[in-house]
């Protein structure tokens, strides 16, 4: 819920609910949009898994191969911006992010690789990486729960795409009585304001 009326409440309210939709299946916060720029500087989104908040270090992350197109637009530009939408709340959270890629097995990817089930692990070991061109929609295949060593390779192409949160948007529909606030992270702090919708 978004019940409070002051900005501290709010931003409170709203890390708790992305802090909720990491556990909860069914959170609309849950699958979230996450726009980057590749390097010819095409604007690109699409949904991703929300897979873990930090809510004291302002911080989201996802999962991706490490063959997909986004890793490539993030290495030229690491930031990325998120967009949640609640549609029987009506809210939207947009979250703007500087990113960073933890992947080859350090600490952060190795922890979380060792956290995935082995299904999720098998999707990272698919020969054909994300976005190539196929015949036939039927080339496309996960490994079998059988191959070992295609866990390995799944680890390999294992990606955490951790984004530091420095500036966020809230914007409620209500009726006639909308609410937006927005807040920016800075070295100085965290400054919030109520804006114009």
């Amino acid at each position: 819920m978004f019940p409070s009326t002051d900005l501290q409440g709010l931003w409170e309210n709203i890390w708790h609910e992305l802090t909720s939709a990491v556990r909860d299946r069914q959170h609309p916060f849950r699958l979230p949009a996450v726009a980057t720029v590749s390097p010819e500087g095409e604007p690109a989104v699409r949904t991703v898994v929300l897979r873990h908040v930090h809510s004291e270090q302002r911080r989201v992350d996802f999962y991706t191969d490490a063959r997909s197109p986004k890793v490539k637009h993030l290495q030229h530009q690491p930031r990325a911006s998120w967009h949640f939408w609640d549609p029987s709340r009506q809210v939207q959270i947009r979250l703007m992010t500087q990113v960073t890629l933890h992947r080859d097995g350090d600490a952060i990817a190795r922890q979380r690789w060792e956290n995935c089930p082995m299904a999720s692990r098998l999707a990272y070991a698919k020969e054909i990486p994300p976005g190539q061109r196929m015949k036939d929609s039927t080339e496309d295949r996960l490994p079998s729960l059988d191959d070992h060593p295609g866990e390995q390779k799944g680890q390999e192409n294992f990606v955490v795409v951790m984004g530091s949160v420095d500036q966020i948007d809230f914007y409620e529909i209500m009726g006639h009585r909308h609410r937006r606030a927005q807040w920016s992270m800075t070295r100085a702090g965290i400054h919030g304001e109520w804006i114009a919708w």
